[in-house]
């Protein structure tokens, strides 16, 4: 999700501390909105859920082989599970993989660097050789805020994908600015424009497939069609982040955000993250001579 903490980060972020000292603390907070308390993070959660199960029966991803990098706290496993995918994942925390390990024994994990020059490939016993059905990472890449360790990222997940499969990314896409915030060191998390997904994975051999909303009320708003529109939602998010600390307020909020966000996600506008899917070509494209 898309950094909201109210306060911006005093020091140069060092990814590896940062998200080491989150899974200490534990609970949603660690790996959703590190500001807000875990039940409001609950409805966030609960609602980003069921829109990514609706988007992934609509574009037809069910069944096979799927690795999740940044796997975390394991929130998303249930769900691929419910799809029919027989799970792999791989985080950046070796605690967290080794909790993993010991609550779904059925899978494999292994510790990653998701930007690692060295790529992200688990160990060879029981991968499939020809890569995953389908690779996802789910609020990862924001968190690359280098742009060349960003670029190499994007070839790592693209690495992991079998010819005809999938690439699913959760990301804080901007579909409306023509220019995306500039690097600062001090950021922990940082929104990019949708062609600086889409030309890398277009020269790995991928094609675009469609981008929809993971959300519209349930995370940090950045863009909008209308300044008004725009307005409208930080309006709102203020109150979801007001309710946080209420447990009576997150009672109503929750709901009513549970209720609304896919009506809204109808009309077609994601103010804030959104699915973002590719899907690697069968054959190498040919080269014009």
């Amino acid at each position: 999700m898309v950094d909201d903490d109210g306060s911006g980060t005093p020091q140069d972020y060092d990814y590896r501390s940062y998200w080491s000292s989150l899974h200490d603390r534990g609970g949603l907070s660690a790996v959703g909105q590190q500001a807000l308390s875990d039940r409001i993070n609950g409805w966030l959660y609960k609602t980003r859920r069921r829109n990514l199960r609706s988007f992934a029966k609509a574009q037809g991803l069910r069944g096979g082989r799927m690795l999740e990098v940044g796997v975390g706290t394991g929130y998303w496993i249930d769900l691929w599970h419910e799809l029919g995918y027989q799970v792999d994942g791989c985080d950046l925390v070796d605690t967290a993989v080794e909790r993993l390990r010991d609550e779904h024994p059925e899978s494999r994990f292994w510790q990653g660097d998701v930007s690692s020059p060295d790529g992200i490939a688990g160990p060879a016993e029981g991968g499939p050789d020809d890569g995953y059905d389908l690779v996802a990472a789910i609020d990862v890449l924001l968190h690359v805020t280098d742009d060349e360790r960003f670029e190499q990222a994007l070839a790592n997940l693209a690495a992991l994908v079998r010819p005809g499969g999938y690439l699913l990314l959760a990301e804080p896409v901007m579909s409306l600015a023509k220019s995306q915030p500039r690097y600062h060191p001090a950021n922990s998390s940082r929104a990019r424009i949708l062609k600086n997904y889409r030309r890398p994975l277009r020269e790995a051999g991928f094609r675009f497939v469609t981008v929809a909303p993971t959300t519209v009320l349930a995370n940090n708003p950045i863009e909008a069609r209308t300044p008004r529109r725009l307005a409208a939602y930080r309006r709102w998010w203020q109150v979801v982040r007001g309710a946080s600390a209420h447990p009576w307020r997150c009672a109503v909020v929750g709901p009513v955000m549970y209720a609304a966000d896919p009506l809204l996600a109808r009309v077609g506008e994601a103010p804030t993250s959104k699915l973002v899917l590719f899907r690697r070509r069968r054959a190498p494209r040919p080269q014009a001579g």
